[in-house]
């Protein structure tokens, strides 16, 4: 019944398919090929299976119809591919007539090129058209197509494939191509053992493909990474296998070889044959190279032929770098599929070896995981299966790779490759590297590599550039150094991976050899002495602990090497920059540069080896306490240069040592300290000692990381500096003494913080803020001098009436009374006596510092003078609530510093007004009259006349680039301030007022207005009605003032004509604010 049920099933099937065809037979229309595609993809697979024939011929015949639009043609192989899909392809004449019908409907009639008038589309439904063709034909057609006489149209579908793959720019469409590349030779399920029969007879078809198949997928790999990553993988998933398919076979035995003389034939034979008759296009001579190329097999000297045919290409394609981990991990696959099948292809092993060196190194886990399993896997099987091992055959490579390197110049990506299978290389060496490094051809060339791969762009790098560090050691290491900038890369990726190479070489070397070498080249070789410095740095920087003792000689010796005053550059006749950077010298500004450089790379070198040279093993053998009598003082003086980079590089260095140890940058001076400081005395005290700035550049170093404890040791270098400062005022050395004496002041300031002052004498509490007289005092205060003393004359008189008519006081409240006051008084006596107390320490050192410097404000050295005002500005803040010190002080800086304010140098009036302000602060009544009779009228003489000349100057103008408007700029942000702590009364508080009212002018540069703005903002906290009166009298708010009685006369307000529109805004905008705010 079931067998009945179907054949009327078929019958039924074949009644609603047989009209679709021959409709599609007599005209190809869409409407008819979308119906029949819809009818199949409805039909059981075992009914198609019947009428397959009836259903294949009508659509075969209508891709052949030239009438046929391209836009059925689509749906046409679309229902093609529907109806192979669903059935299976059992005949071979079947098979090869659409294998042929769908390649030739995308070639133009010579069939040798891609027509380019067939649409993407087509091409697209043809490529999965042919995948399908070959997945649903039966073994046996497959089996039959895969031979000789096939050969015709396989080649020339893998062209298609591969013209495809390489010319379209539709990404589908190459990926199409490259999938049909693998249907096609027979390579889209991988190897399997259990086909071994016909992977090696599709593999005797390929050979004869092979070379064009491996230099058109090589072009693909090789392309843009634009093209996307799943072509470049499908790409490299096809040479692989293709690669393996052809060249995995077995060669032909020699008993073969006996029966057939033809089959000796050697590749270039074969080469030489196609070239003699390539320009005969006759069928004969077709015929005769198929016969030729049929005659052909896989001997064991075509294998090796190929197989160094080959290899260059490998070599390329494994050196390659892909930025998508997809891209590796393929190449991790390929490689060792490659591998497993390697036996004919051992030149290549090298090549493939070395991409999973190179790929073991990855930053992706899942590669570098998978490249380390497989490179183990195939080095235990090498090893067993060869009498010598994997290592061995590597060295040759290893070699080449380095030659490579140093002499050829890399892009970044290709840098990073070869740095990778540096490390691999190293890592599979081991603990056999020794060997290689005891090798002069491999140690140089290694070296050479490195030397080339870290060469340093110090023409980039800016000696007097203003590069600071700070103070923390773990900020410090984090930073990125200037004087490490290279030529090759900017990554700091790839420099990691120089430090591994540095650390795996540290590690499996021997480094009384390298070390030995190192040293020599460091002597000899003065072109890469910046590079070679580098190196030393990261190898022996890395060294393991368990090397122990035998790597202690060794740092000596380098330390011994840097610190070489041919090294070091340490010029005896001094100088600022210490020898390293002197223009005096003639030297070129490369030259200066490069030296930088060098200086640099040796204090950071010093720093780094403290790792080995402070370890627990070095301590035992006294080893860290030579380390700190020999490089600490050198890397001090280094950190007090006044070159900001050498300064960092000593930074640098120090946070090196800080880290080795475990403890902070203070803590490391701290416990160095005494033989630090008696070091620099004993330097300083000497009759050429000032002839060098080193001891100054180490004591600015010293106080710049030193905690408060170590005042008392500095005390006798202090003395000596300032000794020699002002005993040589007219040196130009004593510059440095100036510097130095900076440093040390604001060093006091900093480690010396001045206490929060908190009154005894009166106690507000919360209800007392909020009350009404808090209040009334809150907006008194604000008032004129003269207005608040009649109001406290007021207040006090109604206070003593009503104590005069107040009762007495009961005893017992007198006698609580009495003791309140004892305490008040008692209080009051001890701040008196504190008082008189003699002043600490630092304020007295700071004090005779100050007394000393006086004589340099009026010295004719224009840095010596700013330098004098900027350490009296950090230092008179360190005297502050000393009086007896303070007003003496404040007494003999007044006389030179009055001068300065008549300078026409801006500079010299900056830092004055800057040294005025801060006096104003500490003194604050003590210099009221000297300012206002002296100071005030020049400062408001000075910002009219530049009123001028600021007018109308935008951001764009040369002139706020000029000191005149930094001057400017300072004066009216700071004369608010000044105000306020010398307590100007109304006429002084007008007369800056006026000085400051044009650059309320809309005219003005905007930063000018702010701080005007600013000013005025000041002087309403200060005196309101006299602001309010200036404002109201600029911007014409009032025309008249009258009084509240008669017998005074009413004040009339000029009225400002010219002034009134470009003051309207600033004038309405200082209104608006400061009511709201009072």
């Amino acid at each position: 019944m079931e067998d009945d049920k179907w054949i009327d099933y078929d019958r039924v099937a074949f009644s609603l398919l047989s009209p679709l065809c021959q409709q599609l037979m007599k005209s190809a229309t869409e409407d008819t090929v979308l119906k029949l595609n819809a009818l199949i993809g409805d039909t059981p697979p075992e009914t198609l299976q019947v009428y397959r024939r009836y259903i294949l011929m009508p659509l075969c015949l209508s891709l052949k119809k030239k009438c046929v639009r391209l836009n059925v043609k689509i749906h046409i192989v679309d229902c093609l591919s529907t109806c192979i899909q669903k059935t299976k392809v059992v005949e071979l004449d079947q098979f090869m007539r659409i294998f042929l019908e769908l390649f030739g409907l995308i070639c133009d009639p010579t069939l040798l090129n891609i027509d380019p008038n067939i649409p993407e589309e087509l091409k697209l439904s043809v490529l999965k058209c042919v995948a399908v063709l070959i997945v649903n034909a039966s073994n046996k057609v497959l089996d039959d197509f895969y031979c000789e006489k096939s050969m015709p149209l396989i080649s020339h579908g893998i062209h298609c494939c591969l013209k495809l793959a390489q010319e379209e720019l539709f990404i589908d469409l190459r990926i199409a191509a490259l999938d049909c590349l693998l249907h096609v030779c027979q390579v889209h399920r991988g190897n399997h053992p259990n086909e071994i029969d016909a992977n090696d007879k599709v593999g005797h078809i390929l050979m004869i493909c092979f070379p064009g198949i491996t230099l058109g997928l090589k072009k693909v790999i090789c392309a843009d990474e634009k093209q996307n990553h799943k072509i470049t993988m499908l790409a490299i998933r096809a040479w692989s296998r293709i690669t393996s398919q052809v060249m995995g076979g077995c060669f032909t035995s020699e008993a073969d070889e006996a029966d057939d003389d033809d089959w000796v034939a050697s590749k270039t034979d074969l080469l030489a044959f196609i070239d003699k008759n390539k320009q005969s296009c006759n069928s004969d001579s077709r015929k005769l190279m198929l016969n030729t190329l049929k005659e052909k097999r896989r001997t064991k000297e075509w294998y090796s032929c190929a197989s160094r045919s080959i290899f260059p290409i490998l070599d390329e394609i494994c050196l390659l770098y892909f930025s998508n981990w997809n891209v590796r991990m393929e190449m991790v696959s390929a490689a060792e599929l490659l591998l497993t099948h390697s036996r004919n292809m051992k030149e290549c092993v090298p090549s493939l070896v070395g991409v999973l060196l190179i790929l073991s190194e990855d930053e992706m886990a899942v590669v570098s995981d998978k490249s380390k399993g497989v490179l183990d896997a195939f080095a235990k099987n090498f090893d067993a299966n060869h009498s010598h091992t994997l290592i061995e055959v590597m060295g040759d490579h290893f070699l080449k790779v380095t030659q490579k390197l140093s002499f050829s110049t890399p892009g970044e990506e290709d840098l990073r490759t070869s740095l990778n299978m540096m490390c691999g290389y190293l890592r599979l060496l081991g603990r056999h590297s020794h060997k290689i490094i005891r090798s002069c051809v491999h140690l140089d060339a290694m070296l050479s590599a490195l030397f080339k791969t870290v060469k340093l762009d110090y023409l980039f790098v800016s000696p007097i550039e203003d590069w600071s560090l700070g103070t923390s050691g773990s900020d410090i290491l984090k930073t990125c150094p200037p004087w490490k900038c290279f030529r090759n890369f900017k990554e700091k990726s790839i420099f990691g991976k120089f430090k591994d190479i540095c650390f795996l070489i540290a590690q499996y070397s021997d480094l009384n050899v390298l070390s030995h070498y190192l040293l020599h080249l460091f002597y000899e070789d003065i072109e890469n002495q910046r590079e070679i410095t580098l190196v030393i740095n990261e190898i022996f920087s890395s060294v393991p602990s368990s090397q122990g003792e035998c790597v202690f000689p060794i740092i000596k010796r380098i330390i011994e090497s840097y610190l070489d005053p041919e090294m070091w550059r340490v010029d005896p006749k001094g100088g600022m920059g210490g020898g390293v950077v002197d223009l005096a010298r003639g030297d070129t500004m490369a030259e200066i540069k490069g030296r930088t450089v060098e200086a640099c790379l040796l204090v950071e070198g010093l720093g780094m080896l403290a790792r080995i040279a402070t370890s627990a093993q070095a301590h035992a053998l006294s080893l860290d306490s030579w380390y700190f009598r020999v490089c600490l003082y050198p890397i001090l003086e280094r950190i007090g240069q006044p070159n900001a980079m050498l300064a960092g590089a000593g930074k640098l260095a120090l946070a090196h040592i800080s880290e080795a140890m475990g403890v902070t940058i203070p803590d490391i001076i701290h416990s160095n300290s005494d033989y630090v400081i008696r070091h620099v005395i004993l330097k300083m005290k000497k009759a050429s000692g000032f002839s060098s700035p080193a001891p100054l550049h180490v004591l600015v170093a010293v106080l710049e990381f030193s905690s408060p404890v170590i005042l008392n040791e500095l005390e006798e270098a202090v003395e000596s500096v300032v000794n020699f400062g002002f005993k040589y005022a007219n040196d130009p050395r004593s510059l440095n003494c100036l510097k130095c004496l900076l440093v040390f002041t604001k060093f006091v300031k900093m480690k010396f913080p001045k206490p929060i002052k908190l009154s005894k004498m009166v106690t507000v509490d919360a209800a007392e803020m909020d009350s009404p007289a808090s209040s009334e005092r809150a907006r008194t205060g604000r008032m004129g001098s003269v207005t608040r003393k009649l109001l406290d004359y007021k207040r006090l008189r109604e206070t003593a009436n009503l104590n005069l008519a107040g009762d007495q006081c009961d005893s017992e409240s007198e006698d609580e009374c009495g003791d309140a006051e004892d305490s008040v008084l008692g209080e009051i006596d001890t701040d008196s006596d504190k008082t008189k107390e003699k002043p600490p320490k630092h304020v007295m050192l700071t004090v005779q510092v100050l007394q000393q410097i006086l004589a340099f404000i009026s010295s004719k050295d224009k840095e010596k003078k700013l330098m004098a005002l900027d350490i009296i500005a950090e230092g008179i803040q360190i005297a502050e609530g000393y009086d007896d010190e303070l007003l003496p002080l404040v007494h003999k800086i007044w006389s030179p510093l009055m001068v300065q304010f008549t300078s026409d140098d801006p500079l010299i009036m900056h830092c004055a007004f800057n040294l005025l302000l801060v006096l104003a602060l500490v003194a604050k009544s003590f210099i009221t009259e000297r300012t206002l009779r002296k100071v005030l009228p020049e400062l408001s003489k000075f910002l009219m006349k530049q009123s001028k000349m600021s007018c109308k100057k935008d951001s764009a103008s040369v002139y706020r680039f000029s000191q005149a408007y930094k001057l400017q700029y300072s004066l009216l942000s700071g004369l608010g301030d000044l105000a306020i702590n010398l307590e100007f009364q109304e006429q002084d508080l007008c007369e800056m007022l006026a000085a400051t009212t044009p650059y309320l002018s809309s005219l003005q540069p905007q930063p000018l207005q702010d701080a005007c703005i600013n000013v005025y903002k000041l002087a309403w906290a200060l005196d309101p009605n006299i602001t309010f009166l200036k404002l109201a009298h600029l911007g014409n708010l009032l025309q008249d003032m009258k009084p509240p009685s008669q017998e005074f006369k009413v004040y009339q307000i000029p009225h400002q004509k010219n002034f009134s529109v470009e003051y309207s805004k600033n004038v309405s905008l200082l209104i608006s604010i400061l009511l709201n705010d009072s």
